[in-house]
């Protein structure tokens, strides 16, 4: 896996959302975090993903809290993890209440999440200039999204070595799409 990651790239779609419903029973969730309607089984997004065990992972180790995968928690430590992986390393979880990662493989590439709900709007608006800045790169690439929609956001990478789009990238980006507009929906009606 680490040679994997040396050699790909890394992509994301940034997503800022509200509060949504259809959660999950994962253990360690935080029950009242809108980042609950974001864990997604893996064919959810694709009939090709699969969940990657915990302990196969550097970016949130297990033994900093990642327990399951999708996760959502409230802990330091994992909530600290989450903030700076979903930031390339250049933020801490200062101002942010949850945070969710979950993480996806089809065996050659891996699909990855990390999601921060914000303590209030003005923490969810300093990060999302920040993690704007940070992605701007990958937008320039097309390989990029954001989304804002309240105090919660999404970072959905993807590493592979392909050059072109894969059918499982682009099926997540996708179901996250339909995911915002139906909470959207949700909070227009």
């Amino acid at each position: 896996m680490t040679r994997l990651r040396q050699e790909s790239f890394a992509c994301a779609v940034l997503v800022f959302l509200v509060g949504c419903s259809g959660k999950r029973d994962v253990a360690s969730q935080t029950p009242e975090s809108p980042l609950s309607g974001f864990l997604f089984q893996a064919d959810e997004l694709h009939a090709s993903l699969h969940l990657t065990d915990p302990e196969t992972t550097s970016e949130v180790p297990a033994d900093l809290g990642w327990t399951s995968n999708p996760e959502v928690s409230e802990q330091s430590p994992f909530l600290e993890a989450v903030a700076r992986g979903g930031s390339q390393g250049r933020l801490d979880s200062a101002g942010m209440r949850a945070a969710l990662y979950a993480r996806y493989t089809d065996g050659m590439n891996e699909i990855g999440v990390y999601g921060l709900e914000a303590k209030s709007m003005k923490d969810a608006d300093q990060r999302e200039a920040l993690i704007r800045e940070i992605w701007a790169h990958n937008e320039s690439l097309d390989r990029t999204r954001v989304y804002r929609r309240g105090r919660v956001l999404f970072v959905v990478w993807l590493w592979t070595k392909e050059d072109a789009p894969l059918e499982c990238w682009e099926s997540t980006k996708r179901r996250f799409q339909q995911r915002l507009d139906k909470l959207q929906a949700g909070n227009d009606g």
